[in-house]
């Protein structure tokens, strides 16, 4: 304790280098912080937002189902959906459960076609399992088998208002080519453009007859938890649910959502992967500037080294002299850096930034409302913890340097 309390003095015998070693670890603790925050509430508002619009928690689908999955395949089907929804419906976890029939066809306001995706879904479980059905800001979700939802995207592209015609005209499971046709029920602003853009629903029982298939026909399951806690662990439990059923041999295989959000997995991962190696050389920064510093003090107190060690101060001492003062400051300026990071914390979950505007439509990352970070408590104390031992690390090379001294090097260093 003596030793620190004489660390605390040295280091404010200076207050200039002190106060500018200070601001300099202050900054990259606080810059570090809140880059980490907002690194990781981009992620988390990603990844779940994929998960609202998009994907559920889980899917359960055909077992070669994905391997073709870009050819939209209606040969590799679930042929009794119902049977699956009545099996997944046991887990305690489970949420809601939703059936859809994903195809390619041409949509057209009798005009001007679109070549896009058509979204066959069961109304009341598309309604459990992703907020597509809360997005609509025009009109109403899906009532009637003639109804038909699309985004803003598509009404602006083909000029559609609610209750206007539609048709469509795809391919059947035969390779024939039916010509069907609806009304707009509801447009939907989901705030990402690769949906407003590209994706129109209609009910499941509409997609079946338009592609001549059954009524226990589609191409996947979607599953929604009550609480996303442990993702591997839940989805046992719906591959138990199955087996349990009869239906673990039927060919079905359960997905996590990242299945099918890979190119947004990847993107952010990437992204992640940059930010963090900045962070790193932000902290090389900080160690070689302590490093500087506490070589300048050893240089600058020669003398006073070797009076302690003249008066009896053995090297050991006088190297955890060294170290104590590095982690003193180090621990300061951290404590500094984690009151301004928090301040900037809070100032970022108060108001959030609006980057919507500033992402192309197109974009593989889904940004729907204002961006806000993402913290845990722990970080702050624990980043001015870490700011103390790096500080440590950085006085290392100039403690030993102070240790080795000799003393009549040392006091004759100025005479």
């Amino acid at each position: 304790m003596e030793l620190f309390i004489v660390a605390l003095r040295n280091v404010f015998r200076n207050p200039r280098r002190t106060v500018l070693n200070m601001v300099a670890i202050g900054l990259g603790v606080m810059v570090v912080l809140t880059m980490k925050g907002w690194i990781s509430g981009f992620a988390v508002q990603a990844y779940q937002t994929q998960i609202d619009l998009d994907t559920a928690h889980v899917q359960i689908l055909n077992s070669g189902y994905e391997d073709e999955a870009r050819r939209l395949p209606l040969d590799l089907r679930i042929k009794d959906w119902p049977a699956v929804k009545a099996a997944v419906g046991t887990v305690a976890e489970v949420a809601g459960i939703g059936a859809r029939l994903d195809f390619d066809a041409d949509f057209s306001n009798g005009v001007t076609s679109i070549h896009t995706l058509i979204r066959g879904v069961d109304p009341s479980g598309e309604a459990q399992t992703t907020t597509i059905p809360a997005q609509i800001k025009q009109g109403s979700w899906l009532a009637t088998d003639r109804d038909v939802v699309i985004g803003t995207g598509m009404a602006r592209k083909l000029g559609l208002k609610v209750g206007d015609q539609v048709f469509l005209t795809a391919l059947d499971q035969y390779g024939v080519r039916n010509l069907v046709d609806g009304s707009v029920s509801g447009i939907f602003d989901s705030g990402y453009g690769i949906f407003d853009d590209g994706v129109v629903y209609l009910t499941l029982k509409k997609a079946q007859d338009t592609l001549a298939l059954g009524p226990g026909d589609a191409t996947r399951v979607t599953v929604k938890f009550k609480q996303l806690k442990d993702l591997k662990a839940d989805s046992a439990l719906v591959r138990q649910a199955l087996g349990s059923h009869e239906l673990g041999s039927a060919g079905l295989t359960v997905y996590p959502w990242q299945e099918f959000a890979k190119t947004l997995v990847d993107t952010l991962e990437s992204r992640i992967r940059i930010l963090t190696f900045m962070m790193f050389i932000l902290i090389v920064l900080v160690t070689v500037g302590i490093l500087n510093s506490m070589s300048m003090a050893v240089q600058e107190r020669f003398r006073e080294i070797g009076t302690l060690r003249a008066i009896g101060m053995n090297r050991r001492k006088l190297s955890q002299l060294f170290l104590a003062e590095g982690f003193v400051l180090g621990l300061a300026g951290g404590l500094a850096g984690a009151v301004l990071a928090l301040g900037l914390a809070w100032l970022g979950l108060a108001l959030g930034i609006d980057v919507r505007g500033l992402l192309p439509a197109d974009i593989p990352i889904p940004l729907v409302s204002v961006m806000r970070p993402a913290y845990s408590w722990a970080d702050f104390p624990i980043a001015a913890l870490a700011a103390a031992l790096i500080a440590v690390v950085g006085s290392i090379l100039p403690a030993r340097r102070a240790g080795k001294m000799v003393i009549r090097d040392a006091l004759g260093s100025h005479v």
